[in-house]
This record gives C-alpha cells, structure tokens and sequence, in this order.
C-alpha cells in the first residue's frame, strides 16, 4: 500500500512525518500483539479511514495475526493485563438514568468503541516523556475540544 502516491493522508506529511509518527506509538512495546497495534496506530493514524481500515487489514495479514472482531479489525486493542488482543465494547455508566444528563457539568461518559480507540490514539503523546505537541484534527463539532 502507496499511500504517498495514493493521496490518502488526512494532513499532508512527510515520509520522516509519517516514520516519526509511527515510532511515536512504539515506544515502550514489550509484546509482539501491542507492537502489531501500535504500529496500526502509528503508521496508520493519519489515513483517511478507508485507506486506515485498508492497512489494518494489510498489517494483520503480514504479521499472521486476527482482530478478535475480524468485521471491525479497527476496534481492535492490546490489553496488557491479558496479554492479548482484545476488541473496544461499548461502557456506560451502570444504572443510567435520564436524570443523570440534567447537569451539564457531571454528564456521564459514554465510551463508545470509536471514543476509546481515539482515545488510545492520542495516550502515548499525552503521557510520553518527550511530551511531543500534536495537532488534532477533524471537522467542527467532531469532538476535538
């Protein structure tokens, strides 16, 4: 997969971009299956999301390895307290009432398989020790602030 020829970058980059983005989320792996994923993130974080779900699909097959959810190899995660692959579900708060949207400033969190993968793929720039500065980016409205 080209994807320099391709066009199928979100924001232009560079090659170095591309490889420096990539060993951004490499750092610190110990596990062959966190390395797979991490380097799905890594390389393919800043691809539209058909060109991402295309490479996804191209990086499990290279490394012989199967998503838990073989219809939605995106939502796929390393678990560390598992020691395997494991796929996002959705989490909500238990007991969730109407009432519990009533205060603007204690909404619950809702965390859907797409808000936890976009989650994991910002943590390793929030809690890296070189605390690099990253660009976010998305239509408005998208959840970015």
């Amino acid at each position: 997969m080209d994807c320099n020829q391709q066009n199928d970058y979100v924001v232009e980059t560079s090659l170095v971009g591309t490889v420096m983005n990539g060993l951004s989320h490499l750092h610190g792996c110990q596990e062959y299956d966190q390395f797979v994923i991490n380097l799905i993130r890594g390389l393919g974080g800043n691809l539209n999301m058909k060109s991402r779900l295309e490479f996804t699909k191209e990086v499990f097959n290279w490394t012989r390895e199967s998503p838990p959810n073989s219809h939605k190899p995106l939502d796929t995660y390393y678990d560390s307290d598992r020691g395997r692959l494991e796929a996002y579900v959705l989490k909500k708060p238990e007991n969730l009432a109407a009432d519990d949207f009533s205060n603007s400033h204690t909404l619950p969190v809702i965390q859907t398989p797409d808000m936890q993968r976009g989650l994991d793929y910002v943590k390793p720039w929030l809690s890296s020790n070189t605390k690099q500065p990253f660009i976010l980016v998305g239509p408005e409205g998208c959840g970015k602030g």
